[in-house]
């Protein structure tokens, strides 16, 4: 039995010495130093463990090794190197360890002997003499014990996998019908308790696979952080931390419980502070997230303890934000009602759901209903197209009249014109196209591969279509609304691109630094985002849009700087204290790159994207500077979309009945569980 009790509650025992001569069990070391034995002053008959660390007051009822690591490897009270120590522990008692220090399989001689003892009976009858009988059983025994083992470690293995991989509840473990499958396969394996394979083998697993990834992430550059917060069914407070390489390959490193933590900006600065200086600070180009008061100043702080990093507001809860401001405006409040309301009278009545059903297909409607969602991003416009869809099967319900509906709701949906529904439909209309360009970009801008220049790209064309969408006289939107939502599209336009407390120039930098757009007219109008115009003597014969290349070439100077300063990068640090010599070298290249001259006049293949592109550059004399800033740029995640995805498998792996798994056994389920995802699809890939 486990819990936590105030450190005031708990008195030490002093350790005694054992003596050797006494014999008996000898005591575990590792436990030794992670657990102190204490007494509490309510019982001070009884004695308990607590966890090594002052102030943590974790307390287990005895000296329970899976226990005592499982809780050491994430207890933030323990020094660094005790807890370290207890994650090395932990990792060899992972089955895929086990699996690789018992790589010795069952010979096939051995396999079949023990599949047919017959063959035994044989071959002690060809055996010249009693010695050779002897070291030939001794040999067999060693043979089947070996590959026994690995046998078994490979089952654990496959089990775990099997859990964690297809979301089975783990009291199945437990249930004799599962004892039993695997006593009529192999009578001498036997499957491990709900308790073992909860706290000790998932847990063991995901600490290894941690292991892995940390190890892989050490040996690349350009990493990407983000992070998220969330509530576990069972009423849990935790946070998620997943990194990304340039490649778009996402890890989820870090899930911490957290309910009894403030999480303030410092709090969340130094759980991502801990990741980043284990791998390395000089690392990571980027750290995203959403824009709450305490993610946004975390973001501030990490990024002045690292100054190489960019600090970037996740895009798609930007988006979110604009879609949620239009939604409120009182013009569409009548459609929202509408729709609200249709989808739950559908939804909770048998009957309804199963008219509407019956009348989508005759009248050949495809997808049904869609619930507005709590958590994905833009339900309320998707719902609404959900309803426009339907419309013509949810009339013929209301004409059949089987189905008893609100007076309100059943006006309008009339198969006959009239007014109610006139306006229903129209209003409808108008919300879902104006809100259509936003979900789209989202659904785009979603992806891990989505870059900054689509984050240029795509905002940029979704307010160009919700303007025509504004403007376009079919849509009829009064003059006064037209206002409204330009104005909420300017403010949010203003707060990621011109001078807002979440602005960043790497989205128009990205965008001009791919040469797929560095002629065209997205940078024909000049911009003043308050930057003083650096480079003012220089010629720019042959220059496209010399105010852009202006903003540009001053952002990029300033992310150079950063490198040379606080990077490790060998072609960006070696200029360290030649400033003129930078300036004059990446200008000469950033002209060239803007004047479509070699080495930058290379064909581009949009399906190999910028960063291939980049790269075949590098090598040149006229691009040792360039290049790397471009990379750096590219290689960065826009979105924390990754966090999202990972809090819909803690709700997949946690129904209802589940309620209660922990969050470390949350956290580690899902570790295994996206890790080996990710290898199916690349063995896939190879295939």
């Amino acid at each position: 039995m486990e819990g936590r009790a105030d450190s005031y509650e708990l008195i030490d025992v002093k350790a005694k010495k054992k003596n050797p001569r006494n014999g008996g069990r000898p005591k575990n070391k590792v436990l030794d130093k992670l657990l102190q034995e204490c007494y509490r002053r309510s019982a001070p008959e009884k004695v308990v463990y607590r966890c090594a660390a002052e102030g943590c007051g974790e307390v287990f009822s005895n000296r329970n090794l899976s226990r005592t690591l499982r809780h050491s490897t994430k207890c933030l009270e323990l020094p660094t190197d005790l807890r370290k120590m207890a994650a090395a522990h932990l990792v060899k008692r992972a089955p895929s360890k086990k699996v690789l220090d018992n790589p010795s399989s069952v010979s096939g001689r051995a396999a079949s002997i023990e599949m047919n003892p017959k063959r035994q009976k044989c071959e002690n009858k060809m055996a010249s003499s009693p010695a050779d009988l002897d070291a030939s059983k001794a040999l067999e025994k060693t043979s089947l014990l070996k590959g026994r083992r690995a046998r078994h470690a490979k089952l654990d293995l496959e089990i775990v996998k099997m859990f964690c991989v297809a979301g089975l509840p783990t009291h199945l473990a437990s249930r004799v019908e599962w004892k039993n499958v695997f006593y009529a396969a192999d009578p001498s394996y036997t499957p491990a308790s709900r308790d073992k394979l909860e706290y000790d083998q998932i847990v063991a697993e995901a600490e290894h696979v941690c292991e892995e990834q940390l190890m892989y992430l050490k040996t690349r550059d350009n990493l990407t952080i983000s992070y998220d917060g969330g509530t576990s069914r069972g009423k849990e407070a935790y946070w998620t931390l997943h990194i990304s390489t340039p490649e778009r390959e996402v890890y989820l490193v870090e899930g911490r419980e957290a309910t009894s933590d403030s999480h303030t900006g410092v709090w969340i600065k130094n759980f991502a502070m801990q990741t980043i200086n284990e791998i390395g600070p000089s690392r990571f180009c980027a750290v995203v997230c959403d824009s709450t008061g305490n993610t946004r100043l975390s973001r501030n702080l990490i990024v002045r303890e690292v100054p190489t990093m960019f600090e970037l507001a996740d895009i798609c809860h930007h988006i979110s934000c604009v879609i949620k401001d239009i939604v409120k405006l009182t013009h569409f409040k009548l459609p929202i009602g509408v729709v609200r309301s249709t989808i739950t009278t559908f939804n909770k009545s048998h009957l309804g759901h199963t008219e509407l059903k019956e009348a989508r297909k005759a009248l050949g409607v495809g997808r049904g209903l869609e619930a507005i969602g709590k958590t994905r991003f833009g339900t309320i416009i998707l719902s609404s197209a959900s309803v426009q869809r339907c419309a013509p099967a949810i009339k013929k319900v209301v004409e059949q009249g089987r189905l008893m509906l609100k007076l309100e709701m059943a006006s309008r949906f009339q198969r006959h014109p009239s007014r109610p529904t006139m306006e229903f439909d129209f209003a409808l209309a108008q919300l879902v196209d104006l809100g259509l360009p936003a979900v789209k970009s989202l659904a785009c801008l979603e992806a891990n591969e989505a870059n900054a220049a689509d984050v240029y790209i795509f905002w940029h064309a979704m307010v160009h279509a919700m303007r025509e969408v504004l403007t376009d006289s079919n849509h009829d939107f009064p003059i006064a609304i037209q206002e409204q939502v330009i104005g909420i599209l300017n403010y949010r336009h203003r707060q990621v691109f011109d001078d807002g407390n979440l602005a960043n120039g790497i989205y128009l930098a990205a965008t001009y630094l791919d040469s797929t757009y560095l002629r065209s007219d997205l940078f024909k109008e000049p911009r003043n985002h308050g930057i003083a115009e650096p480079f003012q003597n220089d010629a720019f014969a042959g220059i496209r849009h010399p105010s852009t290349f202006r903003i540009v070439a001053t952002f990029l100077v300033g992310v150079a700087e950063q490198e040379i300063n606080h990077g490790h990068k060998p072609p960006l640090t070696r200029w360290k204290g030649r400033a003129a010599e930078f300036k004059t070298q990446f200008l000469k290249e950033f002209k060239a790159y803007a004047r479509h001259q070699f080495p930058y006049n290379l064909p581009v293949n949009e399906k190999d994207g910028a960063c291939i592109w980049w790269n075949a550059i590098i090598g040149s004399n006229n691009a040792q500077i360039l290049p790397h800033i471009a990379i750096k740029i590219y290689s960065v995640r826009v979105n924390s979309m990754p966090d999202e995805r990972t809090v819909s498998t803690f709700t997949w792996l946690t129904p209802a009945i589940r309620a209660q798994l922990t969050v470390q056994s949350m956290v580690a389920m899902t570790q295994i569980h996206q890790y080996h995802k990710t290898q199916i699809k690349v063995r896939t890939q190879c295939y």
